[in-house]
């Protein structure tokens, strides 16, 4: 009931459109299952909330196997930022380093944006949300974004925030950690005077705060806990960990948990997590979560999600469990009890009061748009989990892939088809479409490239992992894997067409590596968007960020032509007679692709998209086409398609303007 519908654009009887299949059922074969106490019962609890994995890519909610239950994709993708979710479950408000914004959980949309935020938070009643921006602390109407007023805040710049209000909404208690060192500093905020508090003038000492349902406060400081009565201020009581040490003062991770009848609480330190009863005052127990990396060097958020009318759950006579995965964000799930933090690629339940591992699944990335591939023939087309094929009577379904696509490659022959999903690769025979035998081959992470070299027997794979992209030379026979060359701290990878070579986004510009000698082959300066390589490596299309597109030689870096797509009145503001867009005005610019031949460049500009020749730079045509996500031509050359906003492909044959010139054909 949460899955937004995609309205199909309606598009001409000469477009081939093909709505994105829905995605099968997902298996779970891989899920653990460990020491369960008690037998599981897998009937529905009404009212049980979801877990919300947000990445770069999109928003997904999982139940508590790892079964996706919905996904937003996002056009932009979210660095370094944060979510909240309304108490009703029906919005989500999201933040960045490049924007702010409010997502419809029902309607799949956004319903306001505004600059960008240190943290945030939904007050009890959802009808307003705090954003801590610069040196002040806005208040928003939650569904429309309309100001409710704002108070000044001592934030120190570049320190990790957290901000929660009082159950009845008064008070707002704001936790930042960092600048300098691993300092904390905490502040409690009165929401109608703007009168700040730092936790020094309260007589109170802790590491961060949290507010139960009956509006006590609750500090803690890894292995000691602290009930306070806020406004008297003064300490109630005080429990002790039996691992606490007089005098020391453990770090404490930055996220913590209170389960929402106010019994349970979960503290971290910088090795384990502590589980407290505040009814029963006393610490429960604690369990070693370090892993083999370095949790903080994840880019997934977890939080809980919507309340979903029905979905498979998991119970226990006893009820609770805790999740824990790599982004440390704590949280209390009702129904069964549960307690969380992700982890690197993974989610682990534990169960409570027992700190017992229970189950464990995998943390899948996701591709925000489904892949588009041309066979070399031709003949066949994949896109998304769905198989096309050509034949005198038009495009014809031959089937599906049984998972999703993160990047996808055909041998030179055709004969051959890999593909990745999460952390496998599988080959399947092309002709027949049948899965061969030594099909699967397992990476221990996120597979973000494939290419097959010309012989047909090796595969080429890119494997993220811990912001380290591993090249591997895999011989398809015999599954034998071979470490080819490893980049530290890369950000994005993209093979070339014969897989020679593989070009890297840096902080600083564009590098590109020579597979067979696995060195680097080339480093340019420059600030780009996307890049295509042509059919037989020799050339390099470059779109870089100001609006200009750049033919460079790989072997060399030699700059052949540049074209300034972006026309300089934009730079200016002032418009020619023809008109303009308004100043700060920047036409969307991208996707972009390169003609196997080596002859054509395509480009979308807007509304449009133009047909370059490869060798001069100048434009040969133009026609009207919808915002894309993404463009790749046919090997002939003669098709061009294109993944739409809405998931649906779009094929042009270009043949028409390719004959006769732009001024009189247009594409069918």
């Amino acid at each position: 009931a949460l899955v937004a519908a995609l309205a199909l654009r309606p598009s001409p009887s000469s477009l081939l459109n093909f709505a994105f299949p829905e995605p099968a059922p997902p298996t779970y074969g891989a899920i653990q299952r460990l020491g369960m106490a008690t037998p599981l019962d897998l009937a529905p609890v009404p009212g049980t909330p979801l877990i919300g994995i947000l990445s770069e890519s999109g928003l997904e909610l999982r139940n508590a196997w790892g079964e996706l239950v919905s996904r937003y994709p996002f056009a932009d993708p979210v660095y370094s930022g944060g979510m909240a979710f309304s108490p009703a479950g029906d919005l989500c408000l999201i933040w960045g380093w490049k924007k702010t914004f409010m997502l419809d959980l029902c309607q799949g949309k956004e319903r306001w944006h505004t600059r960008p935020c240190a943290a945030a938070a939904f007050s009890p009643n959802a009808n307003e949300v705090a954003l801590l921006m610069g040196e002040e602390i806005l208040f928003l109407e939650a569904h429309t974004g309309q100001p409710l007023g704002a108070v000044a805040f001592p934030y120190r710049k570049g320190a990790e925030a957290w901000m929660s209000y009082s159950p009845c909404g008064r008070k707002l208690v704001v936790v930042q950690q960092g600048q300098p060192s691993s300092v904390i500093h905490t502040h409690f905020v009165e929401r109608e005077t703007g009168r700040i508090k730092p936790e020094d003038d309260m007589g109170f000492w802790g590491a961060y705060y949290l507010f139960t349902p009956g509006g006590q406060l609750i500090a803690l400081d890894g292995v000691t806990l602290r009930g306070l009565d806020a406004a008297r201020e003064k300490v109630l009581y005080k429990l002790r960990s039996e691992e606490a040490i007089p005098g020391v003062r453990l770090f404490v991770d930055f996220k913590a948990a209170i389960s929402a009848d106010g019994r349970y609480v979960l503290s971290h330190t910088d090795q384990k997590m502590h589980l407290w009863d505040l009814h029963l005052q006393r610490h429960l127990g604690s369990v070693l979560f370090v892993e083999q990396h370095p949790p903080f060097r994840s880019s997934l958020r977890v939080d809980l999600g919507p309340i979903p009318l029905r979905i498979p759950w998991v119970t226990s006579e006893r009820g609770g469990w805790i999740v824990v995965s790599s982004s440390r964000k704590a949280f209390f799930l009702e129904g069964p009890l549960l307690v969380g933090w992700t982890g690197i690629d993974s989610v682990k339940i534990w169960s409570i009061p027992a700190l017992q591992l229970v189950v464990q699944w995998y943390v899948p990335k996701f591709h925000p748009y489904p892949l588009l591939v041309w066979s070399p023939r031709g003949d066949c087309l994949v896109f998304g989990r769905a198989i096309y094929r050509r034949t005198p009577a038009g495009w014809r379904p031959l089937g599906a892939l049984p998972r999703e696509l993160n990047a996808a490659a055909f041998s030179h022959d055709g004969a051959l088809f890999a593909f990745a999903s999460e952390r496998e690769v599988e080959i399947w025979d092309a002709e027949n479409w049948q899965e061969r035998a030594i099909d699967v081959l397992d990476y221990d992470g996120f597979v973000s490239g494939l290419v097959f070299p010309i012989d047909r027997r090796r595969l080429v794979v890119a494997r993220e992992t811990q912001k380290v992209v591993q090249v591997y030379e895999t011989d398809v026979r015999f599954e034998r894997k071979k470490l080819l060359l490893e980049i530290p701290g890369a950000r994005a990878v993209r093979f070339s067409p014969k897989g020679h070579f593989l070009a890297e986004k840096t902080d600083g510009g564009l590098r590109l590596w020579s597979l067979p000698e696995a060195k680097e082959a080339l480093t340019l300066t420059l600030s780009f968007q996307d890049l295509a390589f042509c059919g037989e490596e020799s050339r390099l299309a470059v779109l870089c960020a100001d609006g200009t597109l750049i033919a460079l030689e790989t072997h060399t870096g030699q700059e052949i032509w540049r074209r300034r797509i972006v026309q300089d009145a934009l730079e200016t503001g002032r418009c020619d007679p023809e008109g303009c867009p308004p100043r700060g005005a920047r036409p969307k610019l991208g996707p972009i692709a390169f003609s196997p031949c080596g002859k054509r460049i395509a480009l979308q500009k807007d509304d449009e998209i133009l047909l370059l020749d490869a060798e001069s730079g100048e434009v040969q045509a133009a026609f009207a086409a919808p915002s894309l996500r993404s463009l790749v031509f046919s090997p002939c050359g003669d098709y061009l398609a294109g993944v739409e906003q809405d998931n649906s492909a779009l094929i042009w044959n270009l043949n028409p303007i390719l004959r006769v010139g732009a001024s009189e054909g247009n594409p069918e």
